[in-house]
């Protein structure tokens, strides 16, 4: 059996996880008197041959609103804290660190934002206004990191700490290879009475969100200052800054801080923990079970509904022979044939938190036996609805290449994902040449890759996932030598018998797949009371006992009567239990509060609808409720699933206080919603486990009464992505009763807010090409009718003419402008297409297409304007076109043509991102007033 040692818990993804802080001292930054803070950042990038660095906005205002959280919050002087900002050469920015480092006496914080580029060897450089990132350039004109840590290591500060926020920063904790070792290497990294924490690993991109105001990291870092965090000490520490640090971070699957800690300096405070609530009740003593116990100002070992975290693993326990299965299956596929290994299990059985906070760590620690095995890539990728997309966020964040070149790649041939992923393990195989090292790769939720039946095999996203599934098996097995992956598939059990009968899984049956059931009596046993017990908690005599009972587990007893679903409820019931905790005790009376098991998620969510309501007024509940019902998809047999909603999508048509009621249902002492992934006010949000979606009470309600609409949004949802999916045929469209339905349903705009910008546009492409129908039936009608009467009586025959000639001409005028609009329509989509081609690539083609139809377009605006001369209305909706069509040219293709050409080919592709969509989007719009105008 795996065993669990003092090591087990020492955790993020490779490093040690910060002790918790137990220092009583509340001496901060602020106290110190001779601190001195150096913030330095570059943003612009002077426009010199090969800089091939692209401008970065964030980095300016990153670093002013640092300065004031860090005044606020930290009370520091205010004129301690010197900001350097885009500094033009190495001298420079090198000047201004030896300045810092020599003013500093007991504090000295040096704090870089901004690119961190890398030379032939590795070495990691801290970017100027004027560095060159190509070839040898970057060794003169970026300042090495090593040059950083001497002048750092010879200040007389007391305290040192640097904090960097730049692509490739991992690579200042292990030197230029990474492979820690030989102790030279680990000696010259490491800085006495130092805490160095980095923003991502030594391979990832740390991220700076196109229109956020700071980088990622940065943002994640202010929030935790300014806003705290309930479920952490009363002081923030180096080590429990990172902590919080690294589950904001992995809630939102963004690179993950590493650090490394020179003694105790992890325990050195910053600032107060804001949010910081001390226990409810506190009549009970401090724990006498020795040891470092955090006791009633600690951590929550318990994550509620939430999935335990890599960085949990500590307080993860129960689950140690499943560990060593997983473990020896990896072992087995490793040595022998080699194939991915399924991992099923119930909704709620715990298979994400096995994964993260179990088989990772146990990887990490070098548990497969395998040399340099404890060093390996470790890719965790929750499939969505587009694995692919999802495959390729993943790999790009470890070999630095853009995701849209890596699926580029792999659609032109899934044998590329072999060369992508042993391109990141060079370093690994060079220093462990006696075995050839893998990247292990997880893929979470496989059954989201499940099509909808109305899909056929010539659409898209068929294609990706056929794609996908090619990809996994070559990296699995690569029939040309040894594969560059091991590969874990898990998912629900009931998805399992469908995902394993396609082709492109056909792999995963080479083995018996692992079945994560639900818990023995011990195991319950443990997994209640050992995170306790690592968290210096005590428990109330025969609170344990209660808690298994009310599982449905019995001591003494092999009978597992649970089902495995219900293990969020507990882990719900006892982060509950937690929070109405007496000083370091767990108690009987505070489970009796929280409703048990059986009532503690729904009497939770109850509270929040209440609080809000009480902040916000009965408006504010309903919003809050809204936004729930949003997020579910409800089928015509009654089965519901948890959508996953971009989060300006979901608030739109909502009140203006809707972003503060979604922040209330998603912190972390709600927990009832989640978020995942991109810049602020483009995440998605999702509602944090099904458990919900069955276990409450108020919200079953709401999606009853809401059934009909919901059942409907799903419906012309699927619809919709289906007309897009086959290029927009009319053959999809709805007509006749289904599209009288939908008009009914979301004819007004708050019930069109829930729906996304496609379903929008399907349903107006329905309707214009309904009135097109009754149109051509009526101008049908009209000929009989008018051939009748002429039979009948010939003294009107010039009469009939003129009127039908007169009809004829507008039908004509009517059809040549449709005609037209649609090709407006699909030249400026040409343009922005194009544009984005040209962003990413830098080619004269792209440009070319770009310039040939800004060329055809102004063609069909002076056809078009000549043609509604008479026609003012129309001529108003026409220029309305041409506005939405020179705004996007203002903000989009100008932009990134003068980047290319000042600063390189590689300089647009920042330029454009998924926001730029958001501008055409405009474009669409006034094409789609303009032809229902002229389709009257």
């Amino acid at each position: 059996m795996l065993q669990r040692s003092q090591s087990f818990s020492r955790r993020i993804m490779g490093q040690p996880t910060p002790p918790a802080t137990s220092r009583s001292s509340t001496v901060i930054w602020g106290d110190f008197g001779g601190a001195k803070v150096l913030l330095l950042g570059t943003g612009r990038h002077l426009p010199v041959a090969d800089s091939r660095l692209p401008g970065v906005p964030a980095v300016e205002t990153t670093l002013y609103d640092l300065k004031k959280t860090l005044v606020d919050r930290c009370k520091l002087p205010d004129e301690s804290i010197t900001i350097k900002l885009n500094p033009a050469s190495v001298e420079e920015i090198g000047a201004a660190v030896a300045d810092a480092t020599r003013s500093a006496v007991d504090l000295l914080v040096v704090y870089y934002v901004g690119h961190g580029v890398l030379t032939a060897s590795g070495q990691l450089h801290l970017a100027t206004s004027g560095t060159r990132a190509v070839g040898d350039h970057v060794s003169y004109t970026a300042l090495p990191y090593g040059v950083v840590g001497n002048l750092i290591r010879r200040s007389q500060a007391t305290h040192r700490v640097v904090i960097l926020d730049c692509c490739f920063s991992a690579r200042a904790l292990d030197g230029p290879s990474g492979l820690g070792e030989p102790d030279d290497v680990a000696d010259q990294t490491q800085i006495p009475g130092g805490f160095v924490l980095t923003s991502a690993s030594r391979y990832e991109a740390s991220l700076a969100p196109m229109g956020s105001r700071h980088t990622a990291f940065s943002g994640a870092l202010m929030r935790l200052l300014r806003d705290g965090d309930p479920t952490y000490p009363a002081t923030w520490a180096m080590g429990s800054l990172t902590r919080g640090l690294v589950r904001a971070m992995e809630d939102r699957h963004l690179p993950v801080p590493r650090y490394r800690a020179d003694g105790d300096l992890a325990d050195l405070a910053i600032a107060p923990n804001v949010a910081f609530r001390a226990a409810t009740h506190t009549t009970a003593t401090p724990s006498s079970r020795g040891g470092n116990s955090i006791g009633a100002a600690g951590l929550c070992p318990y994550p509620g509904l939430a999935a335990f975290d890599v960085s949990d693993a500590r307080w993860f326990h129960g689950r140690a022979q499943l560990i060593e299965k997983l473990i020896r299956g990896l072992a087995r596929s490793y040595d022998g044939p080699s194939y991915p290994l399924a991992v099923i299990g119930a909704s709620g059985a715990g298979k994400t938190s096995l994964l993260r906070a179990g088989l990772i760590p146990a990887v990490t620690e070098g548990a497969l036996g395998i040399a340099g095995s404890n060093r390996w890539p470790i890719l965790f990728i929750p499939v969505t609805e587009n694995p692919l997309i999802a495959l390729a966020s993943q790999i790009s964040s470890l070999i630095g290449i853009r995701p849209e070149l890596i699926i580029k790649e792999i659609r032109n041939n899934p044998n590329a994902i072999t060369r992508l992923l042993q391109s990141s393990l060079l370093d690994h195989t060079i220093r462990d040449h006696s075995k050839q090292a893998r990247v292990v790769m997880i893929l979470d939720q496989l059954e989201d890759t499940l099509l909808p039946q109305e899909l056929d095999s010539s659409s898209s996203l068929t294609q990706d996932l056929a794609l996908f599934g090619s990809a996994i098996n070559i990296a699995a097995s690569n029939d040309r030598g040894s594969p560059p992956a091991l590969i874990v598939m898990a998912m629900r059990s009931d998805s399992y018998g469908q995902i394993a009968s396609q082709p492109i899984f056909h792999s995963i049956t080479s083995e018996a797949p692992l079945i994560v059931s639900a818990m023995t009596p011990l195991d319950v046993m443990s997994a209640i009371q050992e995170p306790a017990h690592a968290a210096g908690l005590n428990f109330e005599d025969g609170l344990v006992e209660l808690l298994m009972a009310d599982l449905g587990v019995s001591l003494g007893s092999d009978v597992i009567a649970y089902e495995a679903g219900r293990l969020p409820l507990l882990s719900h019931a006892l982060r509950t239990l937690w929070q109405n905790r007496e000083g370091d005790s767990l108690t009987l009376a505070g489970y009796q509060r929280s409703g048990g098991i059986s009532r503690a998620l729904s009497n939770t969510a109850d509270k929040v609808l209440s609080g809000i309501s009480r902040q916000y007024g009965n408006a504010g509940k309903t919003t809050a409720e809204e936004i729930l019902i949003r997020l579910v998809h409800v089928a015509r047999n009654s089965d519901m699933a948890r959508l996953h909603i971009p989060r300006n999508r979901l608030l739109n048509g909502l009140p203006g206080n809707a972003p503060r009621i979604l922040h209330d249902l998603c912190n972390d002492q709600a927990r009832l919603l989640t978020t995942a992934g991109g810049p602020e006010g483009r995440d998605t949000v999702e509602i944090i486990h099904e458990s919900l979606l069955r276990e409450w009470p108020r919200l079953n309600q709401l999606l009853e009464k809401h059934k009909g609409d919901l059942i409907a949004e799903g419906e012309i949802r699927a619809a919709a992505e289906r007309w897009v999916d086959h290029g927009k045929n009319v053959s999809d469209l709805y007509l006749n009763d289904a599209l009288a339905a939908s008009r009914r349903r979301f004819g007004s705009p708050q019930q069109r807010a829930r729906l996304s910008a496609d379903t929008i546009a399907y349903i107006e492409a329905s309707i214009h090409h309904e009135r097109r129908r009754r149109r051509v039936r009526l101008i049908s009608s009209m000929a009989v009718a008018a051939a009748m009467v002429l039979a009948l009586t010939g003294t009107t025959v010039a009469a009939w003419q003129w009127r039908a000639a007169t009809l004829a001409q507008k039908v004509v005028i009517q059809r040549q402008l449709s005609s037209q609009a649609s090709q407006l329509l699909a030249t400026l989509a040409n343009q922005e297409s194009a544009m984005r081609a040209y962003a990413i690539s830098g080619t004269r083609d792209a440009l070319k297409t770009y310039n040939n139809e800004f060329s055809r377009e102004r063609q069909i605006f002076s056809e078009m304007r000549l043609a509604l001369r008479n026609s003012p209305t129309t001529l108003e909706l026409l220029n309305k076109v041409e506005t939405a069509a020179d705004l996007w040219r203002e903000e989009v293709a100008r932009p990134v043509i003068d980047a290319i050409r000042l600063q390189g080919k590689d300089s647009g592709q920042a330029l454009v991102e998924a926001s730029t969509h958001t501008v055409f989007d405009d474009v669409r719009e006034a094409i789609t007033n303009l032809q229902n105008e002229i389709s009257k």
